[in-house]
């Protein structure tokens, strides 16, 4: 009944059905077989009463997260498995948002780090069971949206050298989900950003843009780009030197969403400004070297597709000539009937864009 909708969720909840389900919760006993399937069910529906958005009110979550507490120390992985997606619904800060940063959702994701369950469900990405890894690195990757203090207990709980097996996971689901919560914690702080790289998670990460589907290759990209914007001009040169932009520009062929567009756009952008203040070694050419960089996997010839594909939006159209006119000797044309005009040689030839040009995705 709790799971059919929210508003059945809160009708069970409201008659004391928690309170009744906190006195079955105890994994401490599973000598049979039947007492095994009754905290198997207790934990499904324990899960149930968890689900759905906007979520159960505070009252009855924190009386959730004691009995998951309970759930998640077991070893058997079916009640993991529900236990662990129990927590991914209580730990999804934005399940409810009041405008406040979700003051709930972070007072729940601070009760899930108080139980001592983050640090379980952090421990749990080492099972080999992916139906457990998976919703316990989704748990995870909610929590390190919160605040960026919420994102260090994590961090000094060492979820940066559990993720690194997950990016290397067959399981495409599991790829993503990593690439998703290190998204989050390159969103962070500079020195959020700085254990990502000690972890050496960018090398991974880059492989995925340049070579995973695309479903996976956007959750890195996502990663990397929060990377480029807030990192140091230190940092982003690492990121630079391990081979960021040759993916970034091939990503910016296929990319399918204007989103994504925009955020690779972003990226590179943040690049090239960084590239500016870095000093070339002596003797080495005073040009931006990462723009030079950009040239040689055919930067600009992809910021002119840019303009001249007529369904992409203005925004993406003005950041490519942005792009164009700063770093390579660019002159931004004007927009007339026919579409945009870029004038990009130096001798002043013009080079009017194609109209008919496709989209460019790979499907």
């Amino acid at each position: 009944i709790a799971g059919d909708s929210p508003e059945l969720r809160n009708l069970v909840l409201s008659h004391n059905a928690m309170d009744a389900l906190l006195q079955v919760c105890n994994v401490n006993n599973l000598d049979t077989q039947k007492q095994i399937s009754l905290q198997r069910l207790a934990t499904w529906t324990l899960s149930n009463f968890c689900r759905g958005k906007p979520q159960p009110e505070w009252q009855y979550t924190s009386k959730a997260i004691r009995a998951l507490n309970i759930m998640i120390s077991s070893d058997d992985d079916e009640i993991l498995q529900d236990a662990c997606w129990a927590f991914s619904y209580l730990s999804d800060t934005e399940a409810q948002d009041d405008g406040n940063h979700n003051s709930q959702g972070n007072q729940q994701i601070n009760a899930i780090y108080r139980s001592g369950s983050l640090a379980r469900l952090i421990q749990l990405l080492e099972c080999e069971n992916p139906h457990v890894k998976h919703p316990a690195l989704r748990s995870i990757g909610n929590v390190v949206t919160g605040n960026a203090e919420q994102t260090q207990w994590a961090i000094n709980l060492g979820i940066l050298k559990k993720l690194q097996s997950s990016l290397l996971n067959a399981r495409q689901p599991i790829k993503r989900e990593a690439c998703w919560a290190i998204s989050n914690i390159t969103a962070g702080t500079k020195t959020q950003i700085e254990a990502v790289i000690t972890a050496n998670l960018i090398p991974p990460m880059i492989d995925i843009l340049k070579r995973d589907k695309y479903q996976v290759s956007k959750e890195a990209l996502w990663a990397l780009s929060n990377a480029t914007s807030g990192g140091s001009d230190a940092q982003i040169k690492f990121l630079v030197n391990q081979g960021i932009i040759g993916p970034l520009c091939n990503f910016l062929k296929m990319a399918q969403k204007n989103k994504e567009k925009m955020v690779t756009l972003e990226a590179l952008q943040n690049i090239l400004e960084a590239g500016r203040g870095i000093k070339p070694r002596d003797g080495a050419p005073s040009d931006n070297q990462f723009a030079i960089f950009m040239e040689e996997a055919d930067g600009p010839q992809i910021l002119e597709a840019l303009q001249s594909d007529n369904d992409n939006p203005e925004q993406i159209f003005d950041l490519a000539a942005k792009l164009m006119r700063e770093y390579f000797d660019g002159e931004e044309g004007y927009i007339d009937d026919d579409g945009p005009i870029m004038y990009n040689n130096q001798n002043g030839n013009n080079n009017q864009q194609n109209n008919n040009n496709n989209n460019n995705s790979n499907g």
